[in-house]
C-alpha cells in the first residue's frame, strides 16, 4: 500500500520540478533575448550615428558646415575652408596706413569661426590685439545665453572691471573697459551676434586703441556677415 501511494506523489513533485524549470528556462531566454535585442538596438544607432558623420563629411566641401546658412553666401565662406576665417580682416580693413598687421591666426570651429591679430602703428611698438568672435547659426542661442566662455570672457561679469565707458566709432558702438587686472579693451556687438575686440596690455596705450578703432570698416564687416 505504501508503495502505491507514494509512486503519484512522486510523479506529481516530477511534474511540479519539471514545469518551474521549463518556466526558470524560459524566463532566461526571455531575459537573455531582452538584453540581446537592447545590445543590437545600440550597436544599430551607433552605426547610423557614424554613417550620418561620414556622409556629412565627404566630398571637398563638408556641408555641415553650412547648417543654418545660405552655402553661397559670404558669411558661408568663413566654414567654406580653413582659410576663411582669414577674410574678415580685409572685410573690417585692418591694413590701415602706417601700421602694421603681424601675428593673424584665423581658424574655424564647430561653434564659430575665430580672426585674431594684432596692429602696430609706426609710433609706437605696443600692439593693439585683435580679435573677431562670429559664431555658427547653429551655436547663436548659446551666445545669447552665456555659456560660450569665448564670448563671456570679453565682458562683465567674466571680465573684471574697474570702470567703463559708451562710445562709438564710425557710426559703430562700442564698450570700453579698464580691467580689474591690468589692461584696457573695447568691445564691438555686431551683426550675427559676432563681437569684435580690441585690447591693450597697459591702458595708458588706450588712444593708441581707439585711433585703430576709428580706422575700422564696421560697415563693411557686418555688410558682409548679412550677405
Amino acid at each position: 500500500m505504501t508503495i502505491f501511494s507514494f509512486q503519484p506523489l512522486k510523479i506529481a513533485l516530477l511534474l511540479v520540478v519539471s514545469a518551474l524549470a521549463t518556466s526558470t528556462s524560459t524566463s532566461h531566454a526571455e531575459n537573455l533575448g531582452e538584453v540581446l535585442r537592447s545590445n543590437t538596438m545600440r550597436k544599430v544607432d551607433l552605426s547610423t550615428e557614424i554613417a550620418r558623420h561620414r556622409r556629412n563629411s565627404k566630398g571637398n566641401q563638408n556641408m555641415s558646415w553650412f547648417n543654418g546658412m545660405d552655402p553661397n553666401s559670404n558669411f558661408a565662406q568663413l566654414w567654406a575652408t580653413t582659410r576663411g576665417p582669414q577674410l574678415m580682416t580685409s572685410w573690417i580693413g585692418a591694413n590701415i596706413v602706417n601700421h602694421r598687421l603681424v601675428n593673424a591666426l584665423s581658424k574655424r570651429y564647430e561653434e564659430m569661426a575665430v580672426s585674431n591679430f594684432a596692429i602696430f602703428s609706426q609710433e609706437s611698438r605696443a600692439p593693439v590685439r585683435v580679435r573677431i568672435l562670429v559664431p555658427h547659426p547653429t551655436y547663436r542661442s548659446m551666445v545669447e545665453y552665456g555659456t560660450l566662455s569665448e564670448f563671456n570672457e570679453l565682458q562683465p561679469p567674466a571680465l573684471r572691471i574697474v570702470a567703463s565707458d559708451e562710445l562709438e566709432f564710425n557710426g559703430q558702438k562700442g564698450t570700453y573697459y579698464r580691467a580689474e587686472k591690468g589692461g584696457c579693451s573695447i568691445l564691438f556687438k555686431l551683426s550675427k551676434l559676432t563681437v569684435l575686440n580690441l585690447s591693450v596690455t597697459r591702458c595708458e596705450d588706450s588712444e593708441l586703441m581707439m585711433s585703430v578703432a576709428r580706422n575700422l570698416t564696421f560697415s563693411r564687416l557686418n555688410q558682409k556677415l548679412d550677405s
